[in-house]
C-alpha cells in the first residue's frame, strides 16, 4: 500500500509534466485542475459529465489526458458556453491600440471547433441546459460528474438530484463553489459530506469531492484520505497557484503578441509611408526640373522673340529714316523743279491740257456707260423717259404748291 508521501510524490509529478493545451478566458478555478486531471489519471472513469462548462479549461484539460495516456473514457460537456463566447468577445477588444481599433490577439479557438479538431472521437458537447441532458445517457453510466455549484441552492440541488440515478455504483462527484458562501455548492456540500467519503480544497472558490458510489475503488478512498492532510492540502494550493500563474501568463502573452503583431503592422505602415514619401520627393524632384527646363525653355524663346523684335524695330527705324531722307529728297527735287525756268516757261501748257485731259476723261466715262446700257439709241430713249418723268414731277409739284388747283 503506497504511503501519503508516495501518493503526493505521484500526484505532484503527475501534475507538474502536465500543461494544459488550452486556456480561454473567463480564467476561473484553474487551481483545481491538477487534482482532477490526477483523479481522472488514478480512477479512469467509463463516462466523464461535466455539468456547467464556463469556458470549458477543466473540462479540456481532462479530455487532453483521456487523450494522451489512452484511457477508456467518455466525455460530455453540458452547458450553453456563453461565458467562454462573451470573454473572447471582451479579450479581443480588452487592448485598444493607439489608432483607436482594437488590438486582435491570436484566435482562441472556440470549443466546438477545438473539440472537433482534437477530441471528438470521445468528446461531445451539448449546448443546452442540464435539465435537459440527463435522458441522453443511461441510468447507472457516470463515474465521475463535475457540477459547477455556483449557482442558487435551488437551482443546485435539482442538479444533483436530476443525476443523481444516472451514477454509477463506483460515481465519484465533484461540486465547485464549495467555499462561495449563499451558492447552492456551499448548501448542498454538508447534505453529502455527512454519509460519505469526500475531501475539500478551500481555495480558488472551493471544490469538494464526494465518492457517492458503493464501490468506488479502494486506492481513490485511500488517495483522498492522504490530499486531505493539512500537508497535502499546502502543497496543492502552491501547486494551484502554479496554475493560476499559467492562464494569467498566457493572456499576457496573448497581449504581447497582439502588441507585437501591432507593432510589425505600425512598423510596415512606416516603411510603406517612407518608401510613399521617398518616391513623392523623387517626383518631386523630377517635377523641378522639367519645370527648370520649360523655364530655360520659354526664356529663350522670348529671348529670341524679343531679339528679332528689336531687330525688326531697328530695321522699321532705318527705313523710315530713309522714307524721310527719299521724301525730303522728292520735296528738294520738286521744290527745284518748280523754280526752274522750264516749269514757268510750259505752265500756260500745262493750264491748257488740264480741261482737255478732263473732258477725255468725260467722254471716256460717257461712252462705257452708254456701252453698259445697251448702245446709243436705247440710252437715248432712256434718257427721254426720264426727262419726261422729271417734267411730270415738276408740274406736279407746281400743281400741289398752288391753291385751288382742282
Amino acid at each position: 500500500m503506497p504511503c501519503p508521501k508516495d501518493t503526493m510524490e505521484s500526484l505532484l509529478s503527475q501534475v507538474l509534466a502536465f500543461r494544459p493545451a488550452r486556456l480561454a478566458p473567463p480564467f476561473e478555478q484553474q487551481g483545481h485542475i491538477p487534482f482532477v486531471v490526477w483523479l481522472v489519471r488514478q480512477l479512469k472513469p467509463r463516462q466523464f459529465v461535466q455539468l456547467g462548462t464556463q469556458s470549458g479549461n477543466l473540462y479540456f484539460a481532462v479530455c487532453q489526458t483521456v487523450a494522451e495516456h489512452q484511457l477508456p473514457t467518455r466525455c460530455c460537456a453540458v452547458g450553453t458556453w456563453q461565458a467562454e463566447d462573451l470573454a473572447l468577445k471582451q479579450l479581443k477588444t480588452a487592448s485598444p491600440a493607439a489608432d483607436g481599433k482594437a488590438t486582435q490577439p491570436p484566435a482562441i479557438p472556440g470549443a466546438t471547433e477545438y473539440n472537433r479538431q482534437h477530441y471528438v472521437r470521445f468528446s461531445a458537447l451539448l449546448r443546452m441546459g442540464s435539465a435537459q441532458a440527463p435522458p441522453r445517457f443511461e441510468p447507472g453510466s457516470i463515474d465521475l460528474l463535475l457540477i459547477d455549484g455556483r449557482y442558487s441552492p435551488d437551482t443546485v440541488r435539482n442538479e444533483f438530484k436530476s443525476w443523481r440515478d444516472r451514477l454509477s455504483d463506483r460515481a465519484v462527484v465533484l461540486l465547485l463553489g464549495t467555499a462561495e458562501a449563499g451558492t447552492g455548492a456551499a448548501e448542498l456540500w454538508p447534505q453529502l459530506q455527512a454519509s460519505h467519503p469526500h475531501v475539500r480544497f478551500d481555495y480558488d472558490q472551493g471544490m469538494g469531492l464526494v465518492a457517492l458510489g458503493s464501490q468506488v475503488p479502494d486506492d481513490i478512498l485511500q488517495a483522498l484520505a492522504r490530499v486531505g492532510t493539512p500537508e497535502a492540502q499546502n502543497q496543492l494550493r502552491n501547486m494551484a497557484d502554479i496554475q493560476t500563474v499559467i492562464p494569467r501568463t498566457a493572456c499576457l502573452q496573448l497581449q504581447v503578441a497582439g502588441l507585437q503583431a501591432e507593432l510589425e503592422e505600425s512598423r510596415g505602415q512606416l516603411a510603406r509611408l517612407q518608401e510613399e514619401r521617398r518616391q513623392e520627393q523623387a517626383e518631386h524632384a523630377q517635377l523641378q526640373q522639367q519645370f527648370a527646363g520649360l523655364q530655360k525653355i520659354e526664356a529663350d524663346r522670348l529671348q529670341q522673340r524679343l531679339d528679332e523684335a528689336r531687330v525688326a524695330l531697328e530695321e522699321a527705324r532705318a527705313a523710315r529714316a530713309a522714307a524721310e531722307s527719299h521724301a525730303a529728297e522728292l520735296h528738294h527735287l520738286a521744290t527745284a523743279m518748280q523754280q526752274s525756268l522750264c516749269w514757268r516757261l510750259t505752265a500756260p501748257i500745262r493750264w491748257v491740257g488740264t480741261p482737255i485731259n478732263r473732258t477725255r476723261q468725260k467722254a471716256a466715262l460717257l461712252r462705257r456707260s452708254i456701252a453698259l446700257r445697251g448702245g446709243v439709241a436705247k440710252t437715248a430713249g432712256q434718257a427721254v423717259t426720264i426727262l419726261k418723268k422729271t417734267k411730270a414731277c415738276r408740274a406736279c409739284r407746281l400743281a400741289s404748291a398752288t391753291p385751288n388747283a382742282c
